[in-house]
């Protein structure tokens, strides 16, 4: 991970077989040139001349740090040359070799003339449609350490374990072996939606592939840089020579007559496409392991082609971010960081002395196309079918200083508007007379980069709407607020109209005023309430209520044991009320310890609703079995009632499912409000689906989303009428909801290895079983979930989501890893 001060510097160059016709231009420090004359370049360091560009430093992990990208396409039936100095570190000391970051790629691509590729073994390469070219490998990439990156995300291969060179007389030789720095050809092969990189090795089959020295496999084949012929090592700069004469591409290392490297580059691309004008970039990448990266400039000549940058925007102009939007993955990248700006081929052509292009206007994900912008609005494409689109390349190209401009494709995010209709569809009014409706999007900003994304196409609504309109509650059996904004088809023009309906909240006989509570419930002494709720005779107990043990309440739905009952719902002792009045500032209780109307609670136990305020079986309508946190049930306080007994009961309708509507009990250690009112040092993500955080506490302008088991700091808490928000660190707002973040840290586990076979299935209820995962496969969780979220009789049992499904939860099947 460290560079030592020795380093390794690399001359490197294209020589240019073919003849240079008038258009080849030349860009030579010697003469006073700059790199930015022909390069967009991330930094460049003061090394005295202004050509020495910082790609990675040491320390940064695991994002491309740097890269200088050719200003220009280059003509690709001709020839290239560049001349430069790399320094990647210390390379003639075998003990540094595991602390190099991951190295340096030369490539090229069909891309846009600023197009770099994903970090980390992806070298900058990965993603980028078309992309080929020559790397130097400092770290070793293995299933292993980067299943993640390699067989989930597919990014990139693993690096070759090893190749054996063969003479003719029979003798044999380590032409490569893993853990080395190695120098090797790279190629994107187009995978589902994904362009994986691998390392080119035409005899990668076998434990220990073998190739004969001096054949076509062994100059193709990656081979290490240590003790490799004709290299100095007692120097610190190495010379390279790269040479393409528009059909192969060899490579040379150090001072020797011939090259160690060569191939056909048809072998490395599509063959039909190898004339179309290409993109050259240099990348650094560090991944786990850093280091220092530069590159110095001396020497370019090559032949510019003229050409546009294809640009896909949203309508605010910021870039589209393919984010795996355009493969068969029904989600999106675990970090907007893998994401690559969004891209199609672009084809070109040369015909009667006008330079022309075409491309097939995308179906993007979650998008809908708006219109087509240029800088030049003679290079605007125009289309007959909305599909195939054909625009003409203006030349303006002076000595690789200028591009030729931008076409950028402009889509709008799919939207939903909500309209808010009563139960019978007329339309609900504000205050003003003017009809309640709502537009929103799915996609969403990432604040650390200012990347535009979707965090997931999936999104419910529920709960962003079900107090949105007062006095009203959403009508369960009309409404469907799972939206789709992946799902084009769903989204005319971009756009999905929605009603939603409500229906309005009946004012229960039973609640009181604050007023009339003070007297009925609050205001007695502690002697009357011995007497009144306290002090009950066992004939009054079984006439009433109780609720049942943790044993009994799994087993039977019907009364409280004797016991229970002797603890009673409204009445406290001296104890239990000293206790409760550290509550008073809480604003979910009236001073009298009973929670205030409107207010979302839970329970923290098994439970029974009843039809009125007398408990007996008779009057039960159901039986809540304790439910792990993520699928607890969730009720509105309607207002307060009392037993013929005297005894106190919330009355309730439960949130999810608003026909729900009875009698519960007022104990503290069976109900609890849903919001946290204590200011913890840090808050865990619970919820499956993730959480969000906005810059207003009442959760409007949505900043960021969050994933099952973030773990963010927190530093206060703020009301928002009848709830909570966290104050996070930056400023923003979370939910204090107790069944979608929980106070405290609470690391996730982030994989498991199969004890034994596993099966996966479609859905967390394990209905259908889609595969077979194999003993002693090491899987990626994404988040887990527990079955049986709406049966109020079963706990539910733990699901692991993966890739592809899910997977039982159980210890005697898999053993966790963090």
């Amino acid at each position: 991970m460290g560079v030592t001060s020795l380093g390794l510097f690399f001359t490197f160059s294209f020589s240019n077989f073919v003849k240079a016709d008038s258009k080849s231009i030349t860009i030579d420090a010697k003469n006073g040139k700059k790199i930015n004359d022909a390069f967009d370049v991330s930094s460049v360091e003061n090394d005295g001349n202004g050509n020495t560009v910082v790609l990675t430093h040491q320390g940064q992990q695991g994002e491309v740090r740097g890269a200088a990208t050719l200003k220009n396409k280059i003509d690709f039936s001709k020839g290239f040359e560049i001349s430069g100095k790399i320094n990647i570190g210390c390379i003639n000391n075998p003990l540094s070799w595991s602390k190099l970051g991951d190295g340096i790629s030369f490539g090229f691509s069909d891309d846009n003339t600023k197009s770099i590729g994903r970090a980390g073994g992806g070298l900058g390469v990965s993603g980028l449609n078309g992309a080929f070219g020559w790397k130097i490998d400092t770290y070793y990439n293995n299933v292993g350490d980067n299943k993640e990156e390699i067989k989930n995300k597919q990014f990139y291969d693993a690096d070759p374990s090893v190749t054996i060179d063969e003479t003719n007389d029979g003798e044999s030789s380590i032409l490569y072996q893993k853990n080395q720095p190695y120098g090797g050809f790279v190629t994107n092969d187009y995978n589902n939606g994904i362009n994986t990189t691998r390392t080119y090795n035409a005899t990668s089959n076998g434990p220990e592939p073998t190739v004969k020295r001096g054949s076509n496999d062994y100059l193709s084949a990656p081979k290490k840089l240590y003790q490799l012929s004709g290299i100095p090592y007692t120097d610190n700069w190495i010379n390279i020579n790269i040479n393409y004469d528009g059909t192969s591409m060899s490579v040379k290392l150090g001072n020797g007559k011939d090259p160690q490297w060569k191939i056909n580059v048809s072998e490395l691309t599509n063959s039909s496409l190898n004339k179309q004008p290409k993109s050259f970039f240099i990348a650094g990448s560090n991944g786990v392991s850093t280091g220092t990266q530069k590159f110095k400039f001396d020497k370019i000549t090559y032949t510019p082609y003229p050409t546009i940058d294809l640009n896909f925007k949203d309508s605010n102009g910021n870039y589209i971010y393919n984010n795996r939007v355009n493969n068969n993955n029904s989600g999106t990248g675990d970090n907007i960081n893998d994401s690559i700006k969004y891209s199609v081929p672009v084809i070109y052509n040369y015909n009667d002395k006008i330079y022309s292009y075409k491309f097939d206007l995308p179906s993007i994900k979650g998008y809908s196309f708006n219109t087509i912008t240029s800088d030049n609005p003679n290079t605007i494409p125009k289309s007959s079918d909305a599909f195939h689109y054909k625009g003409n390349v203006y030349e303006n190209i002076n000595n690789g200083n200028d591009n030729n401009g931008n076409v950028n494709v402009l889509y709008n995010p799919n939207k939903v508007i909500f309209n808010y209709v009563d139960e019978k569809g007329n339309p609900l009014k504000d205050n003003s007379g003017k009809e309640q409706s709502d537009g929103l999007t799915n996609a969403k900003v990432d604040n650390n980069d200012g990347k535009i994304y979707y965090p997931n196409f999936k999104y419910n609504y529920y709960d962003e709407l079900q107090h949105k309109i007062s006095n009203y509650v959403l009508d369960d059996q009309k409404n469907n607020l799972d939206i789709d904004f992946g799902n084009n088809n769903d989204f005319k023009d971009g756009v999905k109209k929605v009603n939603v309906y409500y229906k309005k909240i009946n004012q229960d006989q039973g609640s009181q005023s604050d007023k009339d509570k003070d007297k009925d419930q609050g205001s007695q002494s502690d002697k009357d309430k011995d007497k009144d709720q306290g002090s009950q005779s066992d004939k009054d107990k079984d006439k009433d209520q109780g609720s049942q043990s943790d044993k009994d309440k799994d087993k039977d739905q019907g009364s409280q044991s004797d016991k229970d009952k002797d603890k009673d719902q409204g009445s406290q002792s001296d104890k239990d009320k000293d206790k409760d009045q550290g509550s008073q500032a809480d604003k979910n209780y009236d001073k009298h310890g009973l929670i205030r109307n409107k207010t979302i609670v839970y329970p923290i136990k098994s439970m029974n609703l009843y039809r009125n305020n007398y408990f007996n079986k008779k009057n039960l309508i159901r039986h809540y079995t304790n439910k792990p946190m993520i699928n607890k049930p969730i009720f509105v306080v309607d207002g307060h009632d009392k037993s013929s007994t005297g005894l106190l009961r919330y009355k309730i309708h439960e949130m999810n499912h608003k026909n729900r509507i009875g009698y519960i009990t007022v104990r503290k250690d069976y109900v609890l409000p849903v919001y946290e009112t204590k200011v913890p040092k840090y808050v865990t993500v619970i919820n499956p689906g993730g959480a969000n955080s906005y810059k207003k506490k009442n959760l409007t302008r949505m900043v960021k989303h969050y994933r099952q088991g973030n773990v963010l700091r927190v530093k206060g808490i703020v009301w928002n009428k009848r709830s909570t928000r966290y104050v996070l660190n930056d400023g923003k707002f979370i939910t204090a909801n107790k069944t979608l973040t929980s106070s405290g840290f609470h690391r996730m586990y982030k994989s498991f290895l199969a004890k034994k076979g596993l099966s996966v299935y479609a859905d967390v209820q394990l209905n259908k079983q889609l595969s077979k995962i194999h003993k002693d496969k090491i899987i990626s969780i994404k988040n887990w979930e527990y079955s049986d979220k709406e049966n109020t009789s079963k706990h539910g049992g733990l699901r692991y989501r993966i890739s592809g499904g899910y997977v039982f939860a159980h210890s005697k099947h898999l053993k966790l890893i963090k």
